[in-house]
């Protein structure tokens, strides 16, 4: 057959496709009986509205109300240029149920999981769900504007070998059930997390998402590769509010990260413990960005080299920034070789900059405090921590970092003298005078808090650093860039 022939026939068949899209609908008062699922007469089952969907454009729409104890798979595919889609109806809300966590029976089970490719779930509510709230598991899938809380496990967790995944404008808030209370936390259990893409994806794209007093982890990437992490709002999380683990090639860029003092999770202790237990396990305020390689020594997973953390702001956690080495396959210490390491790892090729962090926060009583910045110890290589902006107000430990000289300091912004394992060329000791304008409480505070006046120091004092062009509200930098999230210009 000829090239023309060939591209003629993919043509008609591309069009007959398109006829063959649909719309269909389901309403919690609905008749399965109809068999139709038309806007007139929806089917009343989510299952048999997701059986009707078998061509590239086929569309779902959901009306308002509660489906309860109707755990869906979407397992077909559409294309690039004709997603299938399940859909809110337009101006109402749908809610997928687990009626308070008991459904879909086995836990783990997620009530929503798309399994196929080029699917897109946007506008509907999730949760109380026995697992996940919403697994995607193909590529080239697409979850926005989706509302998942008070669910066992994850409230949305991208996962398996898919590649090219987008989550984007959710709010993610009270999932991690299983330790609700802080009651059931332990190091290498009950740990899981809000919003994640974790075991073996490529290519996700976690954005403009709201992520907040979850009972694990906030927001985070582990085992996975090249995640971009990007203008989420991550906040009040019980264990660490946003986490990069064993994430190759991944970038974390122009983030709101912040604590308040009187979020219910860090508030929160276990009645039903010992109170000395149920102390320990309350009181807690959540590390600002963590990073640490958990398994990568073990072959398990790759390490964390070329991880690119930039323009982000971060305030008032235990720890605004935190590297801490935990690879249980190679135990780094400083007795070892790291010719004597399966996978020695640490910050390696690794660039910090560009952020402002701001305030580390006496996490309470039981808890130990954590520096505003803090580096253990690693087989660090070749990582640079430039253009940075710190303010950490009297009473409060300002950095604790390894001395290790493959740990580069730069060009960085100090409230006061810094010790000389921080210490390097270009710094500035000052004042920022940063905006402070408007409401700090939880889902108020704004980017806008950390804007800089105009004779700050850190205006014009940072160095130029290729391929970071913008700032946190994307707008360009200048020839002479200021220190630290926020680009000052007359």
């Amino acid at each position: 057959m000829k090239t023309s022939a060939i591209f003629l026939w993919l043509f008609v068949l591309a069009a007959q496709l398109a006829s063959q899209a649909a719309d269909y609908y389901v309403a919690p008062a609905g008749d399965d009986a109809s068999l139709s699922g038309t806007v007139d007469h929806p089917l009343k089952s989510l299952k048999k509205g997701v059986a009707l969907l078998k061509y590239p454009g086929d569309a779902l729409y959901l009306r308002g109300g509660v489906y309860r104890s109707q755990a869906i798979t979407v397992a077909v595919s559409g294309t690039a240029t004709q997603p299938i889609k399940i859909l809110a109806y337009p101006n109402e809300v749908p809610v997928i149920e687990g009626e308070n966590r008991t459904q879909p029976g086995k836990a783990s089970h997620p009530l929503v999981t798309l399994g196929g490719n080029y699917l897109t779930l946007s506008g509907v509510e999730v949760r109380y769900s026995t697992g996940s709230g919403v697994l995607v598991a193909g590529s080239y899938d697409c979850v926005s504007n989706v509302f998942s809380h008070h669910n066992y496990y994850e409230g949305i967790k991208v996962s398996g070998k898919g590649c090219s995944n987008v989550v984007e404008y959710c709010d993610v808030w009270w999932n991690v059930c299983q330790n609700e209370n802080a009651g059931n936390a332990m190091a290498g259990k009950n740990w899981a997390t809000g919003l994640c893409a974790a075991r073996a994806p490529r290519g996700t794209i976690l954005r403009h998402n709201r992520v907040h007093d979850n009972w694990g982890e906030g927001l985070d990437t582990y085992e996975a590769y090249d995640t971009l992490i990007e203008d989420n709002v991550v906040y009040d999380n019980w264990s660490v509010n946003l986490y990069t683990s064993d994430t190759p090639n991944s970038i974390v860029r122009r983030n709101l990260i912040y604590n308040t003092p009187q979020s219910p999770v860090a508030q929160a202790v276990n009645t039903h413990l010992p109170a000395l237990l149920a102390a320990k396990n309350g009181n807690r305020v959540a590390c600002g960005i963590g990073f640490c390689d958990e398994v990568a020594g073990s072959g398990r997973s790759a390490w964390s080299t070329n991880v690119l953390i930039y323009n982000n702001v971060i305030m008032g956690c235990n720890g605004n920034f935190k590297y801490w080495n935990q690879d249980r396959g190679s135990q780094y210490t400083r007795h070892l070789q790291e010719s004597e390491l399966v996978h020695p790892t640490g910050l390696q090729g690794c660039l910090i900059a560009h952020n402002t962090f701001v305030n580390s926060l006496e996490p309470g009583q039981h808890r130990p405090a954590r520096a505003n910045f803090n580096i253990g110890r690693g087989a660090h290589r070749n990582t640079r921590i430039e253009n940075n902006l710190f303010v950490q107000e009297p009473g409060g430990r300002l950095a604790d970092v390894a001395a290790d000289p493959e740990l580069h300091f730069s060009h960085n912004l100090w409230p006061e003298k810094p010790s000389p394992q921080v210490a390097g060329p270009g710094d500035i000791i000052g004042n920022p005078r940063l905006a402070r304008t408007g409401k700090t409480g939880a889902g108020q505070l704004g980017s806008d808090w950390f804007k800089v006046a105009p004779d700050s120091p850190a205006v014009g004092h940072a160095k130029t650093i290729s391929g970071i062009k913008d700032d946190i509200f994307e707008k360009i930098r200048g020839s002479h860039p200021s220190i630290g999230a926020y680009e000052f210009k007359p």
